[in-house]
């Protein structure tokens, strides 16, 4: 029982919540350049918009200006 009360005393610590938030917000933000340094796998145009779709599922919706009528 005594480990099991250090651990939740050590994960219960503040510096230990924030030093973790911070690592996963950098996993993601590595994991989202790597992605989105690739190539898409697919791109479509629908109307005024590209979707472009990543091997792993990433969608990425953009606008494309349509030239003003003139």
């Amino acid at each position: 029982m005594s480990n099991i009360k250090v651990l939740r005393d050590e994960i219960s610590r503040e510096d230990f919540i924030n030093n973790l938030d911070q690592l996963v917000k950098d996993m993601n933000d590595c994991t989202i350049k790597q992605i989105m340094s690739q190539s898409p796998a697919t791109t479509e145009i629908q109307g005024n918009l590209r979707i472009e779709r990543d091997k792993g599922g990433l969608v990425k919706i953009s606008s494309i200006k349509q030239p003003e009528d003139e």
